[in-house]
């Protein structure tokens, strides 16, 4: 058995299987178990990340499983629901420039804070500042599930695309806060 029989636990394991933006498989030494990350939060997960979960257990005859309210990365990150960091090997992130989305450069790496102000897909979204609004494309092989009205750090490269005109692909997101903290 992977868990105690409480209503809330904390959990310490490796992601092992993103199955969609809003689930993954967490695996420990006492086993596996699916984690449901709830659909006003916001998250950025890879297959290998260490984790702790703590949440409510959902015990059913389908199985237990995990609805997660906190989200810590073992990167030194804490994530309420979400602060995932993924740094692109080949682009250090720690010169990344500071700028605002209309006053971006032609090209290079950038560092934009915003919030989502639509989401196309779990590797697309729209990020809004005051000056400006434009597409980030997340550029890994992180799965993201990002919610409207979350305010983020992106860490990318400026391109220009056929489809969607200039856009930032992303190789590093923070989720700073979500909509409903």
């Amino acid at each position: 058995m992977l868990l105690a029989t409480t209503a809330m636990t904390s959990i310490t394991g490796t992601v092992t299987s993103v199955k969609n933006p809003r689930a993954f498989i967490l695996e420990n030494d006492h086993g596996r178990l699916e984690v449901l990350v709830e659909n006003s939060q916001s998250v950025v997960l890879k297959e290998g990340d260490q984790v702790t979960v703590t949440g409510a257990l959902d015990k059913s005859w389908l199985g237990t499983k995990l609805h997660a309210r906190q989200i810590t990365v073992q990167k030194g990150i804490v994530q309420t629901l979400s602060d995932a960091v993924k740094g692109a090997p080949g682009l250090p992130t720690s010169n990344a420039q500071p700028y605002d989305i209309g006053r971006l450069p032609a090209s290079g790496k950038v560092k934009l804070t915003g919030t989502v102000t639509a989401v196309r897909s779990d590797t697309s979204f729209m990020l809004e500042d005051a000056t400006g609004r434009i597409h980030i494309d997340v550029a890994s092989a992180e799965r993201a599930a990002i919610t409207p009205g979350a305010r983020v750090s992106v860490i990318g490269k400026v391109n220009n695309s056929l489809l969607h005109g200039r856009q930032v692909k992303a190789y590093s997101i923070i989720v700073l806060n979500n909509r409903s903290q």
